[in-house]
């Protein structure tokens, strides 16, 4: 608190010209310890103003009171300051600022560390306001020389005393440091705990103990977040239910919420002077595990590095943020609000050619999946990997042994313990009761070092197993392709993230290709795409990129001498269809020769684009039809279906999602109506069997992840 008070009995006269003197009196108390001593706030002002009267007389002077309390001599502001910190004080500030406009001939005080326990300021303080304005200091005890000897004591005087404030705060933090090392909890008690009073540990410090009520609170909040709940979702939650906040006064926020989940506390742990964590005093009262923090933390950590906005609801999204345009540098934006998603350009002012670029995003799987496939099966990179795997296993062995001869050193120690304790009942110097209870500890931690010594020797006897572990690692390398199949959606952009450092889409005249840099590899890698009829370009494409797959795949085969009646047979159709696919691509290419001759010539003119994206055409079978539905599932149609097949009831999958009873009752039966199911399990079976109910976004993914 800080503040200015008047003279009442005297008429306020200021400037340095009249004969009347005008003093500022400050006072300033820190602690409640300086109060005892007899120099509080009140008994300040009442000695200075009986040493004003000694040197002006009663009544020969007019003075104001400039306050603050509760503050350190050590705090700002500076002499020099021309605006205030907060953690300046505001008395101080406010009478420099006066000083300044020279509205004082005298500035008194108790002692001249009232003012500034920092010499530097101390000593600024006079020579660059008073001194210059004619202005003087008054002090009870303590004085203030002008002289030169007399500057150079009061400038000891000040560096004492700055010492002395030094001193105090090294000792505290000191204090402080001593205690967090013995495990007690310092600073502001935390939601779900609360702070000891005297009369629960008598003759001891006090440190935090569990608040029942919070505590589950605690729980019921890390549950919610584990299970899949937003952090805004659970602070919504807990504001309809009228659960309290320490804080916040009722109310919870995304802030708040994060705080508790994040807090080392709950597992009953103390930050040490080094920053490093270490169990407190109150770990056996720990809410839950360390495990269980972990599991948190990597759960923001996903959510720190996830997708965006609807995007987070669409794990297929797997080239996000790493597929850029090789024309214009920007990243490709992905395009998944219809039944054939892809990744597209949306051009450049300063590009001809980056707004056509656009490739389907199953294409793209499937061609990145193939060459890391060729990548895993290559000799190169199974003796990487084995020696890796080696290494990691070798690794784990020394940690194992390390932790061996700790186990077996520590069994030892508690052996000579029991023995001491042994000695000591025999001497007399322990009771039976406290001896046994020691020996009952110690034997209750021998028992669990015991059974873990059993656990490690097990696992280094089973070192030879470790080679298999190798081959089989191995042998998934050759399986890429299939082990891929069984990877949820989100586990392979993950793995996409981890292996791609980046990728770049280019389409010019009639080639389209994309370049990828894998982390493993020095060189970028070059892969062919087939080119089809794209929705996004910049203008109308002509000659061979306008031709559709099954147009070149009939055009490959008859490069390769096929008639209209063997290429029939390919792809499972009539020689007149084959005619007339052949004739469009004539057309396309502009030739003129009608019939077998100029389908050849025709042929011959694409050659060298069939060659390069000859492994991706399909080359025999049926043309595959795309499936379109009108009764497709909206996300939240399809999100309260997967809760209500959980077991969830209405109030429940309300509650967890946020939204109301009555709007998950309109979703559910919407659901089941489109699947024309009765029961919400029989829907998602039908549902799994049936991906065209699935919604439009989420309309190629093979598995939920």
């Amino acid at each position: 608190m800080s503040n200015t008070a008047v003279n009442p009995a005297e008429p306020l006269r200021r400037g340095r010209g009249v004969s009347v003197p005008h003093v500022a009196i400050y006072r300033r108390v820190s602690t409640m310890k300086q109060a005892d001593d007899g120099i509080s706030l009140e008994n300040q002002p009442v000695m200075v103003l009986q040493e004003l009267d000694k040197r002006f007389g009663k009544g020969g002077y007019t003075y104001e009171i400039f306050t603050d309390e509760g503050k350190s001599g050590g705090s700002g502001p500076k002499p020099w300051a021309t605006a205030r910190r907060p953690r300046d004080r505001k008395g101080l500030f406010e009478l420099i600022q006066r000083l300044t406009n020279g509205e004082f001939t005298h500035v008194a005080a108790y002692h001249p560390d009232r003012i500034y326990r920092d010499h530097l300021g101390h000593l600024a303080l006079y020579s660059e306001i008073m001194k210059p304005r004619g202005i003087q200091f008054v002090f009870v005890t303590g004085s203030f020389d002008t002289t030169s000897e007399g500057l150079f004591a009061q400038g000891v005087i000040a560096g004492v005393a700055e010492l002395q404030r030094h001193q105090i705060s090294e000792n505290i933090k000191r204090n402080l440091d001593c205690k967090r090392r013995d495990g007690y909890y310092l600073g502001t008690v935390p939601y779900g705990w609360r702070r000891q009073v005297a009369s629960e540990c008598p003759g001891g410090r006090t440190n935090i103990v569990p608040e029942a009520v919070e505590r589950e609170v605690v729980l019921r909040i890390k549950d919610l977040y584990l299970s899949g709940t937003s952090m805004q979702a659970i602070a919504n939650m807990l504001n309809r239910e009228g659960v309290p906040h320490k804080r916040t006064i009722g109310r919870w926020k995304n802030n708040t919420v994060a705080l508790v989940l994040t807090n080392p506390t709950h597992v009953g742990q103390v930050r040490q002077p080094d920053g490093s964590l270490a169990p407190g005093l109150h770990y056996e009262d720990r809410f839950y595990d360390e495990s269980v923090l972990a599991q948190i933390m990597d759960r923001l950590e996903r959510n720190r590095k996830r997708l965006k906005g609807v995007a987070h609801t669409q794990p297929f999204r797997l080239f996000n943020g790493i597929a850029y345009c090789g024309h214009c540098r920007r990243r490709l934006n992905g395009s998944f609000h219809t039944e054939s998603p892809g990744y597209r350009c949306l051009g450049n002012g300063t590009s001809d050619d980056g707004s056509h670029v656009y490739i389907s995003a199953k294409v793209l799987e499937e061609l990145v999946v193939a060459q890391l496939g060729v990548i895993a099966r290559s000799p190169e990179m199974q003796s990487q990997i084995e020696d890796k795997i080696e290494s990691l296993i070798r690794r784990q062995d020394r940690e194992l042994h390390s932790r061996l001869v700790k186990i077996r050193s520590t069994l030892q120690e508690t052996q000579v313990k029991i023995g001491r304790i042994v000695d000591a009942i025999a001497s007399g110097v322990l009771s039976n009761a406290t001896a046994r209870k020691q020996i009952q500890g110690l034997e209750e931690a021998t028992q669990a070092l015991l059974e873990e010594e059993l656990g490690i020797e097990a696992q280094l006897s089973a070192s030879a197993r470790r080679t298999d572990q190798v081959r089989n690692a191995q042998q998934a390398l050759h399986r890429f392709t299939e082990v891929w199949g069984y990877l949820s959606d989100a586990e392979r952009r993950e793995a996409l993230h981890i292996s791609i450092e980046k990728l770049e889409v280019f389409a010019r005249d009639e080639r389209k290709w994309i370049r990828v840099k894998f982390v493993f590899d020095e060189e970028p890698i070059e892969i062919e795409v087939l080119r089809g009829a794209e929705r996004y370009r910049s203008g109308k494409l002509d000659g061979v990129a306008l031709l559709t797959a099954r147009e070149l795949a009939a055009l490959k085969h008859t490069l390769d001498d096929a008639d209209y009646n063997q290429i029939a047979v390919y792809f499972e159709s009539s020689p007149t269809s084959v005619f007339s696919l052949l004739n469009r691509a004539r057309q396309k290419l502009g030739v003129e020769v009608p019939g077998m001759k100029g389908h050849r010539e025709a042929a011959r003119r694409a050659e060298h684009h069939i060659r390069r994206v000859q492994s991706q055409l399909p080359l025999f079978g049926r043309a595959s039809k795309i499936k379109r539905s009108a009764t497709k599932l909206k996300t939240m149609e399809y999100q309260v279906l997967i809760l209500a097949a959980e077991g969830k009831s209405e109030p429940a999958i309300s509650a967890h999602t946020g939204i109301s009873q009555e709007r998950v009752s309109a979703l559910l039966s919407a659901a089941l109506e489109k699947l024309d199911r009765k029961t919400a399990k029989a829907a998602l079976i039908r549902l799994e069997a049936a991906e065209e109910f699935l919604p439009i976004s989420m309309s190629n993914r093979r598995r939920i992840g």
